[in-house]
Parts: C-alpha cells; sequence; structure tokens
C-alpha cells in the first residue's frame, strides 16, 4: 500500500503467507472433525470480507493505522487458509461427482484469479489508487458469499438428482488372519480408455 515503508509491506507480506501455512496445517488437522464444509466456506468468505473493509479503512481514512494492514492481512490469512481445501470438496458434498475435467476447470479458474488480480491491483497501485485492493476484494468476496448461498439453497433443493457415475458393487472374500489380500479399485471413469 502506498502509504507504508517497503520494509513494513514485506513483513505483512509474509505474515500474511505465514498464516496462510499455518491455517492450511491446521485445517488439515482438524478438517475430519468437520462435518459439513458449507459453515466452513461461508466463515471463510465472511472472514475476508471483514479483512477486505480493514483494507478499505487503511486506503481511505486519514489515520493509516499500520494496524488495519495487519488486521486485514491476518484475518485474510485467517478465511483463506480453509476456503480453497474446503471449496475442493465441496462438489461431492452436494452430491455432484468431481470429475478430472470439473476438478481442471476449478483449478484453471483458480489460478486465473491468482494470475489476474496481483497483475490489475500492481496497475491500480501504479496509478495511486491504492483502495483498489479493498474494494475490489470486498466486492468479490460479496460475489463468493452469496454464489456459496446460492451453491448451498441448490444442494438442498427438495428432489434435485444426485450424480452417480456407476453403481459398483465389490464383493469381499473372507481371509485367513496374517493372510495379504490385494483390492483393487475399479478404473476411474474419467481415466477410462
Amino acid at each position: 500500500m502506498g502509504k507504508v515503508p517497503v520494509q513494513t509491506s514485506a513483513i505483512v507480506s509474509s505474515a500474511y503467507w505465514g498464516g496462510i501455512c499455518a491455517g492450511r496445517l491446521a485445517w488439515a488437522a482438524l478438517s475430519h472433525a468437520v462435518s459439513s464444509g458449507w459453515p466452513v466456506l461461508a466463515a471463510d468468505g465472511s472472514l475476508m470480507l471483514l479483512s477486505s473493509l480493514c483494507f478499505v479503512a487503511f486506503a481511505q481514512l486519514e489515520s493509516h493505522h499500520v494496524s488495519q494492514l495487519w488486521a486485514g492481512a491476518l484475518i485474510m490469512a485467517a478465511g483463506f487458509a480453509s476456503s480453497l481445501p474446503c471449496a475442493i470438496t465441496m462438489p461431492s458434498e452436494a452430491g455432484v461427482v468431481i470429475t478430472p475435467g470439473r476438478l481442471l476447470a476449478m483449478n484453471l479458474a483458480g489460478s486465473a484469479g491468482e494470475s489476474l488480480m496481483p497483475f490489475l491491483f500492481g496497475a491500480a497501485f501504479e496509478r495511486g489508487w491504492y483502495g483498489a485492493f479493498g474494494i475490489t476484494l470486498g466486492a468479490l468476496n460479496v460475489v463468493v458469499l452469496a454464489a456459496t448461498a446460492l451453491a448451498r439453497a441448490t444442494a438442498l433443493a427438495p428432489g434435485r438428482p444426485v450424480e452417480q457415475l456407476d453403481n459398483i458393487e465389490v464383493e469381499l472374500t473372507p481371509v485367513a488372519e496374517g493372510e495379504a489380500q490385494a483390492v483393487s479399485a475399479p478404473p476411474s471413469p474419467g481415466f477410462q480408455r
């Protein structure tokens, strides 16, 4: 941000990425206890919206407290840490089969955003519009929260068909104690030739 020394910006940026790393480790350790990802995703979006307000306050208020920047970065890291791993699991929770093509589309969309947004923010910062960061993030988070609410409502709609790839039954045969039995999973429909 334009009103902060480069050294402070570097430390805040490092704290942001460190927060994401710590949050991902915590998510990996605790995600097994979460019965549904919807509340987690809604909480993540809400945290990121709150962090956007911190960035807007930093850019727009005369005080320009660095604590606003710190709060925005750390709250954003807390919200962002579990959002991607959680979002990747949401289609299966909603009854949508994750095919390789769908997973590729999700990754491409994420990569496009990760590439495009820093470019757009850099262009805005070069022109001195430092408020673009918080305002754009806030707008994106409102869109994400609305999309999450719509997806949740659609997933819970009565009579909604659930996708199924196939009906595979696996026959289990008893094995004597101490014997090893090789089990192979059926081939994934996305990779069939």
